[in-house]
């Protein structure tokens, strides 16, 4: 009773793969978020009030000043990146890897979503792992 025929086994998978697919289509062609563009300035080494100090003076904002706001390459270190989460409720390590990240790939939308998209397909393996431990069997960590 522990093993999965293999028809079972194929649409299953076939389900997690057009699932990750899915996860992973489109991911730069998605307008940003105002979730997205505070975890940018977070990433970035920069907090809302610092944003808001340096670019809401009463005259015209162009797109590049705020642009350097939300890059890992403006001069700001990982180190910034953890200072500017000193008083947030959000645990600090995911936007630190973010940064990592970032600071390897790009800070292009897709690239940022990118790593949303793989941590939560890991998350998906790690999953089936733990519980395929937890419960002894293969069939229960299928579903």
């Amino acid at each position: 009773m522990n093993k999965l025929s293999a028809g079972l086994k194929v649409v299953l998978m076939i389900s997690i793969v057009l699932g990750i697919i899915f996860r992973f289509d489109q991911l730069g062609s998605k307008l940003y978020w105002e979730d997205e563009a505070f975890t940018s300035l977070r990433v970035a080494g920069y907090t809302r009030q610092a944003l808001i100090e340096a670019n809401f003076t009463g005259h015209l904002i162009d797109v590049h000043d705020l642009k350097q706001f939300q890059s890992s390459d403006s001069g700001q270190t990982i180190f910034d990146t953890i200072k500017s989460l000193a008083d947030d409720v959000h645990p600090p390590l995911y936007f630190v890897l973010l940064r990592v990240w970032a600071s390897c790939f790009g800070n292009s939308i897709a690239l940022l979503r990118s790593f949303s998209a793989l941590m939560g397909c890991l998350l998906i393996a790690c999953l089936f792992l733990l519980t395929r431990e937890l419960s002894g069997s293969i069939r229960c960590a299928w579903f």
